[in-house]
């Protein structure tokens, strides 16, 4: 994407003031060259203020990409602790649950 952007942003960029600067010396018009020259120049910044911003916003997408990628990570660990969880219980749960009773048995008995 970027350096679709960056061809793309050069040849704009360079046939916008090239067709202008063009129009600027070949018219007949009452101008001044001065001016002329000023508009280019405002016209270039203007566009190198484009691709600047337009190369930060292709670093916050990548940004945003791996940030995903860390998340998807992250969720996926998350994910097979709690697969491990369930396989813990599905083999003690009964165990467990044995043992409660035995405990509930054991708590009624009075001593004597």
């Amino acid at each position: 994407m970027a350096v679709k952007w960056e061809e793309w942003y050069k040849i704009r960029r360079d046939e916008l003031t090239e067709n202008i600067g063009k129009i600027s010396a070949f018219s007949v018009r009452g101008s001044n060259s001065e001016w002329d020259t000023y508009i280019l120049q405002q016209l270039r910044s203007f566009l190198d203020a484009i691709d600047m911003a337009w190369r930060d916003i292709g670093e916050l997408f990548k940004r945003n990409n791996e940030l995903i990628k860390r998340l998807e990570k992250r969720d996926n660990d998350i994910t097979d602790v709690l697969v491990r969880v369930q396989d813990w219980m599905k083999k003690y749960q009964p165990i467990l649950d044995a043992m409660d009773e035995e405990y509930d048995v054991l708590g009624k008995v009075k001593k004597k």
